[in-house]
């Protein structure tokens, strides 16, 4: 019997939580867009398959810069959503970038997914796995992309749109 991937994709079959990767907007909502592909890490990392995606809280001066280099208003980039897990994506495949003696290296991202709600979560740095409590919201929504269920991009301060993710 074929198995459809896309309906494999996100919830794990052994009972484990999915690791979390922090990313600061606009990053975060752009990977769960489907508009970037390849996020650049200091760390390799050996594991294939889903991952969370986690909103950073930051706001910083220096990702505003960025948004508006990328066309973003000022004002979009300030109601992303923020501080909690925002989607689930694929890990297909780690680049190795190093140049220089530096160590960088690029996460193949594909098959990215909104959650239907931020799940507020305390980011930290490199790969972590969500709290218990957390996981117990992340698990049941999981299920319900597993069934084919699919939602807007979340922006407006955390709000649901029903308006597509737009660099403008």
């Amino acid at each position: 019997m074929s198995r459809n991937l896309k309906h494999e994709l996100y919830l794990p079959t052994r009972g484990e939580k999915l690791p979390v990767i922090s990313v600061c907007q606009p990053w975060a909502s752009m990977i769960i867009s489907g508009l970037k592909v390849k996020e650049h890490r200091t760390q390799n990392w050996n594991y294939r398959g889903p991952f969370l995606v986690h909103a950073s809280a930051t706001k910083s001066d220096r990702w505003c810069k960025d948004a508006v280099r990328l066309d973003m208003s000022k004002d979009r980039y300030m109601r992303m959503p923020r501080g909690g897990i925002v989607g689930v994506a694929r890990l297909v495949d780690v680049v190795n970038e190093s140049r220089h003696g530096g160590h960088i290296y690029g996460y193949m991202i594909s098959e990215p997914v909104w959650l239907p709600q931020v799940v507020r979560e305390v980011g930290r740095l490199g790969v972590f796995y969500p709290t218990d409590a957390v996981w117990k919201i992340i698990r049941p929504l999981l299920k319900r992309l597993d069934a084919g269920e699919r939602f807007p991009p979340i922006v407006e301060g955390g709000r649901r749109t029903t308006k597509t993710f737009a660099m403008t």
